[in-house]
């Protein structure tokens, strides 16, 4: 079922950043349209974004469709052609997330990959090798995010490594992977770790998501985003829905699950995973807080699984200037 007040917070939001400036060939249509060639500015006009109209006449929209977008805002559409969706999407420049839960709240899903219930549940054994294979810390779930496979790199970043990786990420319970060789329970956090913390200004953590310093900013939104789609593609999966259910009751968690995403709330790591992204994250084979760079694949015979790649550095390493979709700007901003 579409969820069209969602689809219309992330098209308001959308449509609110994007400057009417941006585009020259705005005055023409709206001589076509039989509007004002210039917008009026001035005292009470503080509107420089577009309006819906406008954008439907960018979308090509003229004559008595110039409300066609005004309608998919107000959901007065509920179910938009794929490709007017995209011409959207491209044109108030929508973020990967944004467009991906865009898709969601239309469609129920973003694409449909395989009808086969129990698809991303195993990996093919050659996976097990070769991450073992590898000096970075790396592990592989499946699409419930349960740990299959992990080697030891991994499991010292982590300070042993989790059975659930999503329930990890949101702060949850969970238990320790039954291969993991890491003291049980994990010993506290370094006092030069929680110096670090403090140099960087962010405030501390709960214990049990205190290796992730800011949690808020990057890795709870990218976990929630990545717990919408999974339901999205997997809507039968019950430790999905499980861990949902303890999401929603959680008052901190929900108000992430449900709020916005992306440049919605102007967060600079849009990622809904740590593929080609910069996260802070406290080591606890060495104790300090560092960088962890990730890479990401998906198995092509198990849609849904995961092999991530987790580099990880020195924090010192990471003091150069990036770009503002970087997952550590907020940080290097106040440099």
């Amino acid at each position: 079922m579409p969820d069209l007040s969602r689809a219309t917070q992330i098209l308001v939001a959308a449509r609110n950043r994007t400057e009417a400036d941006a585009y020259p060939q705005l005055g023409e249509l709206r001589l076509r349209a039989g509007l004002r060639e210039h917008r009026r500015r001035g005292q009470g006009r503080t509107c420089e974004h577009l309006t819906q109209r406008e954008v439907s006449l960018l979308l090509g929209y003229v004559d008595r469709r110039t409300e066609w977008y005004k309608h998919l805002e107000l959901g007065k559409i509920s179910q938009p052609s794929r490709d007017d969706l995209s011409r959207v999407s491209k044109l108030l420049k929508l973020s990967h997330d944004e467009d991906e839960q865009l898709q969601i709240a239309f469609f129920g899903s973003r694409t449909v990959k395989t009808s086969q219930p129990d698809a991303g549940l195993d990996v093919a054994p050659v996976w097990a090798r070769i991450i073992h294979s590898s000096s970075v810390p790396t592990y592989i779930s499946n699409r419930s995010w349960d740990v299959i496979a992990f080697n030891a790199a991994a499991d010292q970043l982590f300070g042993g490594m989790p059975d659930n990786v999503l329930r990890e990420l949101l702060g949850l319970r969970h238990g320790r992977h039954e291969n993991s060789t890491q003291p049980y329970p994990k010993p506290p956090m370094s006092r030069r770790a929680l110096e670090q913390i403090e140099m960087l200004g962010l405030p501390l953590q709960p214990e049990h998501r205190r290796h992730m310093p800011d949690w808020p900013k990057t890795w709870a939104r990218a976990a929630a985003t990545g717990l919408r789609n999974a339901l999205a593609d997997h809507p039968q999966d019950m430790i999905l829905q499980q861990i949902r259910a303890e999401v929603l009751q959680d008052p901190e968690l929900r108000a992430i699950y449900e709020g916005p995403v992306g440049e919605e709330v102007g967060d600079e790591d849009q990622h809904t995973h740590p593929d080609g992204t910069r996260r802070l994250m406290y080591n606890a084979a060495v104790g300090e807080i560092g960088v962890m760079e990730g890479g990401v694949a998906e198995p092509l015979r198990a849609i849904g699984a995961r092999v991530v790649w987790m580099e990880w550095w020195p924090l010192g390493q990471a003091t150069n200037t990036c770009q503002p979709k970087c997952g550590l700007y907020h940080i290097h901003r106040r440099r």
